[in-house]
């Protein structure tokens, strides 16, 4: 196979992986939008439902503790407040006895996105920018529900309740976070191992037909970084062939009329190689190096929010 088509094999390969994270990380998304969905509705299960959980975009705030990175998640209004679930598994809550006001905005935060309008909830200590489906129904829910008094009770029993949720979301915080490692590490792992596998496939077909003879490093190419060994040899064909070592460093690894194993392809001989492990496999290794701990990470964060997940729901 030449270098040529060696290149575009890789890239292909590469592009491929590259497909293959995508869609993992669109799945992943898809089921977190599910899990947390399912989440919202039964943490406000016992309370008056105003608009139930829909998809929407947490777009900042201009209140100090709030969140400052955009995030998707699920949002929904009760009588009592306004709750969001991001997808990384952060909530964020506004009691509706905070509610001051609720209006439309293009722009916030310096922030715009063409055919999108914002729904800013207004409260004594800034703003909540969201983007939801329908702004209009929104500002009518939220208008209707402020304009009714909420007693807020402050028994120990309230508190109690209060203290367990803090509790749960702090320990789905982490399980969230642990579960979106696992998808990231295992994603770029297997990326990195179908690269490391299709580059190792080309490398070996390339050098199926190859003929070894005895070559000599004639000079060394200062490539800024590093010095390549220029091999000449002598091929079957009895012409002279030069050609420039694949991997450079610094010391240089060879030395001039350093005597080398050569292997090269007997249609073309420019094609050669110096028959040594990391001449010839360096490009499969390091793709297999780099994605193995990612993979292995990915798996062990896995493993550690599944057995939580059976610790909780046994």
């Amino acid at each position: 196979m030449s270098t040529g088509l060696f290149v575009v094999v890789l890239v292909l390969g590469i592009l491929a992986a590259l497909i293959m994270l995508s869609s993992s990380i669109l799945v992943w998304f898809r089921r977190r939008r599910r899990v947390i969905a399912d989440r919202l509705h039964s943490e406000i299960a016992g309370e008056t439902i105003i608009r139930s959980p829909e998809p929407a975009n947490y777009r900042g705030a201009t209140i100090d503790g709030y969140p400052i990175v955009n995030n998707d998640g699920m949002v929904a209004l009760t009588r009592q407040r306004l709750i969001f679930h991001t997808l990384t598994g952060k909530v964020i809550e506004v009691p509706v006895a905070d509610i001051t006001g609720v209006r439309e905005a293009k722009f916030f935060k310096r922030t715009v996105t063409p055919g999108r309008q914002h729904l800013i909830i207004q409260t004594p200590s800034g703003e909540i920018g969201l983007y939801v489906r329908d702004n209009a129904a929104w500002i009518a829910s939220l208008t209707a529900v402020a304009a009714r008094p909420i007693a807020l009770g402050g028994s120990m029993a309230s508190s109690l309740r209060e203290l367990e949720r803090d509790v749960h979301r702090g320990v789905r915080k982490r399980r969230s976070a642990r579960a979106i490692l696992a998808v990231v590490f295992t994603s770029i792992g297997l990326a990195s191992g179908l690269a490391a596998g299709i580059s190792a496939a080309a490398v070996a077909e390339s050098i199926s037909a190859d003929r070894y003879a005895d070559g000599t490093v004639v000079d060394l190419s200062d490539t800024g970084k590093g010095y390549r060994p220029v091999v000449e040899f002598t091929p079957d064909s009895g012409a002279p062939a030069r050609f420039t070592g694949s991997l450079g460093s610094n010391p240089p690894a060879f030395s001039v009329g350093e005597r080398v194993r050569v292997r090269y392809d007997p249609d073309n001989p420019q094609d050669a190689r110096i028959d040594q492990y990391w001449q010839i496999w360096f490009l499969p290794t390091f793709f297999g190096i780099f994605g193995a701990p990612f993979l292995l990470g990915g798996i062990a964060f896995g493993v550690v929010t599944l057995s939580g997940r059976r610790q909780t729901h046994p």
